[in-house]
């Protein structure tokens, strides 16, 4: 059950009634006008005394992918140009899609799902491929390995932008409806690499 929020106004004119209902029994009807005043400063000192309660501010909708967005953006500033580039091309990708989740409501559930669910791909790839890197063995394995990743994620953003831009819904289902099949082959082929190089650090 909801409960209903509490309102300050409501308490100090429900004290207030009862102040002026207990001092007219108490003086009167021939002290009114006491007793109104009375009351009414009743209603002020509560009103004073209890606090106004400040609505919470809402938590944006794509609040959790804009963070990884921003979380992606500054661990690329470490990658070689090439891979810093294909990571970029991604987040303004990502970004577009965001964006378009924000104006239209009805698309943001499924931006919500699939921009999630690639950009923590490509999280996981830039965490292995950070591990991977340190030994000169898998350098070159590793980055070989996050370009194809990245340029998979930005395959599979790009046609989801196409589909939702052109409003291609059959398209957009199909998208959906094969994205847990396509992020898990992501991960198994594109993640795998780097998954196999970060084992040889340790």
């Amino acid at each position: 059950m909801q409960r209903l929020p509490i309102n300050p106004d409501w308490i100090a004119g429900l004290v207030a009634t009862a102040a002026f209902l207990i001092l007219f029994l108490l003086l009167g009807a021939g002290n009114l006008w006491i007793t109104a005043a009375l009351s009414a400063a009743t209603y002020l000192g509560v009103r004073m005394l209890v606090p106004t309660r400040t609505a919470s501010t809402p938590t944006a909708p794509l609040a959790e992918q804009r963070q990884q967005v921003a979380a992606i953006r500054q661990r690329s500033a470490a990658l070689p140009t090439p891979l810093r580039e294909k990571t970029h091309t991604v987040v303004r990708v990502a970004d577009r899609l965001l964006d378009i989740g924000d104006a239209t409501p009805d698309r943001r559930p499924d931006i919500q799902i699939a921009v999630g669910q690639y950009l923590a791909l490509i999280q996981q790839g830039l965490a292995l491929y950070a591990s991977a890197v340190q030994t000169t063995v898998s350098a070159s394995q590793s980055r070989n390995a996050l370009g194809q990743l990245l340029d998979g994620v930005e395959q599979r953003l790009t046609t989801l932008l196409s589909s939702i831009e052109q409003e291609d819904d059959m398209r957009l289902a199909q998208e959906m409806s094969a994205l847990n099949r396509t992020a898990q082959e992501i991960d198994e082929v594109l993640l795998l690499p780097l998954r196999g190089t970060g084992a040889n650090t340790l």
